[in-house]
């Protein structure tokens, strides 16, 4: 084990040499341009040395001889692509062989660029090589939330904190960091594992739905960042988030006023509910996972200024309450099976079935092209659709069913 790594660090101490004949010194105006650019832009390692130069450091003796020492360890294969492949196959290291140069040639760009020290810099990167997992930080930005205290250590679920400065009277002067709520957590992946094949959507969902079912209905995000273990790595990225944005103040559905500062009471509540969206249950396809894929598609459309979010709102209360195999209409069905679900009091029944069946109303408008008549009160009535699924699926999560027995629920 210490030969291999004294090969391995005399490997990239002559790479990182035969690297400094193509790249400006560190220290020149140069050099500092293109350390800037790498540690805070992360471009494709590529864009920062010409073709010509990328192609000699390529097949220089230093750098071939790394590849391939690296290339005949089974451990290093594995601490870089994982159990899947087997690269004593000649049909994969043809096939990976420019995966695995790629991997090397960004860390050793890394540590050309570090501030650190040589030795430092070629250590860690030799660390790194030989390690399995790695942990990355996610950063997940909330909007309409609030804390009473700066932060929460969640343990596991992450930390929830605040940062910069509440509106001033220039709220439109985007220059000035305003303040805003972020979710952090931890995961580990493999080094180069792909943002596709990591199952973290389904995280992200569920802490998110945990923090809506306990705190706000319509906590959203705009995207969340994965900053890289080291400087050589991309951050991982997940292409079905990169779309998200945040609605401008005048499209966006949700008022001001639905912003909510979280408590302690309602943390412990978000790391209980979080728990029960973990199980495995709860993870698979049911009509409860069904529905609460559907709000967050919602809130997305509502933070977006969508009137179309009604939509999946209405998917997902049928996801819950109407019968897969049903051919009959739904509206009568999901506003009796909701009230008496959600409320024991005739009154409270009374009410909440009426507001379902205006939700239906206004769907048949929005799917039929048809006007809205009282914009105002569309998009209340829209935001009381997302707070009803959302109190639908914290019941169901609280009860323990991933699918209710609806016959329980009707009138006969």
């Amino acid at each position: 084990m210490q030969e291999k790594r004294e090969k391995l660090t005399a490997f990239v101490h002559s790479c990182v040499s035969e690297l400094e004949t193509h790249f400006a010194p560190r220290e020149s105006s140069l050099g500092r341009a293109a350390r800037v650019v790498f540690e805070n832009f992360q471009p494709p390692t590529s864009q920062l040395i010409e073709p010509n130069k990328l192609a000699k450091f390529r097949f220089s003796q230093p750098f071939s001889q790394f590849v391939e020492f690296v290339m005949a360890d089974d451990q290093l294969n594995k601490a870089i692509f994982g159990e899947v492949y087997d690269l004593s196959e000649p049909t994969h290291r043809d096939a990976f062989q420019p995966i695995v140069e790629a991997c090397l040639f960004r860390g050793l760009v890394a540590v050309h660029h570090s501030r650190a020290n040589r030795v430092e810099r070629v250590t860690a990167f030799v660390d790194f090589l030989e390690s399995g997992l790695v942990e990355r930080d996610i950063v997940v930005p909330l909007e309409h939330l609030d804390l009473e205290e700066q932060s929460y250590d969640l343990g596991d679920f992450g930390v929830l904190k605040v940062q910069g400065k509440a509106p001033t009277g220039r709220e439109d002067n985007r220059l000035f960091l305003r303040k805003r709520c972020f979710l952090t957590f931890k995961v580990k992946t493999e080094k180069y594992f792909g943002a596709a094949e990591f199952p973290l959507i389904e995280q992200v969902r569920n802490k998110i739905a945990a923090i809506r079912m306990a705190a706000n209905p319509f906590v959203s995000f705009n995207h969340f960042s994965i900053s890289h273990v080291h400087p050589w790595e991309d951050p991982l990225r997940d292409e079905s988030f990169c779309d998200r944005f945040y609605g401008e103040t005048g499209r966006s559905i949700i008022s001001k006023s639905d912003g909510v500062q979280i408590s302690r009471p309602s943390i412990e509540e978000t790391c209980k509910l979080y728990d029960r969206c973990c199980a495995n249950k709860w993870n698979v396809v049911s009509p409860w996972r069904l529905a609460l894929n559907r709000l967050d598609d919602a809130i997305f459309k509502i933070e977006s200024g969508s009137t179309d979010a009604l939509l999946d709102i209405v998917i997902g209360l049928e996801s819950v309450l109407v019968e897969a195999q049903s051919t009959q209409e739904s509206t009568h069905k999901v506003a009796v099976r909701a009230a008496r679900f959600l409320e024991s009091d005739t009154r409270a029944r009374a009410d909440l079935f009426k507001v379902v069946k205006r939700l239906y109303a206004l769907r048949s408008k929005i799917a039929h092209g048809k006007s809205l008549g009282n914009e105002a009160e569309a998009r209340k009535l829209l935001t009381e659709g997302a707070k009803l699924l959302t109190r639908i699926l914290k019941r169901m999560l609280e009860t323990d069913l991933t699918e209710l027995d609806l016959s329980h629920f009707d009138l006969s």
